[in-house]
């Protein structure tokens, strides 16, 4: 489990700015502060691009389970490949 930005990109202040007041509101000044340093300081890796490579290292990605806009895993299997 990672960060992974997981929103539309077109409307991504909106969604930055509800995951950190959420987090706020849940719990406290000091993980949010945390969240911000994340996404500003840290460069999570969105949603598409880490689908994307995956695909192309030969993965499938059987599941994709959101928790928040900030919080992903996935679950993937190494596909078979030709030689």
């Amino acid at each position: 489990m990672d960060s992974i930005l997981s929103f539309d990109i077109g409307n991504y202040e909106d969604a930055i700015g509800d995951t950190i007041r959420m987090t706020r509101e849940k719990m406290g000044d000091k993980i949010a502060q945390e969240v911000i340093v994340n996404i500003r300081d840290e460069y999570p890796t969105y949603d598409w691009i880490l689908e994307n490579m995956l695909v192309k290292t030969g993965f499938s990605v059987d599941k994709i389970i959101r928790f928040t806009g900030l919080i992903s895993v996935f679950i993937s299997t190494k596909t078979e490949t030709n030689k």
